[in-house]
């Protein structure tokens, strides 16, 4: 008998630098795919939980 996986891959907006908020939209999104969906996985892109990182919010600068 064949076994199935079904999987959901999350594609959504994590702003940088909130934790906390991202934790509870990664939470949401999981119970979402779990209950509409019937996703046994759950896949999110990496650096969710902290958003993007870029040298703006490294607060590094350029010389020239």
């Amino acid at each position: 008998m064949p076994v199935s996986l079904r999987i959901a891959l999350v594609q959504a907006d994590f702003p940088v630098g909130d934790i906390d908020g991202n934790a509870g939209r990664i939470a949401e999104r999981i119970a979402e795919a779990r209950d509409r969906y019937h996703a046994d996985l759950v896949l999110f892109p990496e650096l969710s939980r902290t958003g993007p990182v870029t040298s703006i919010a490294l607060g590094t600068t350029h010389s020239t």
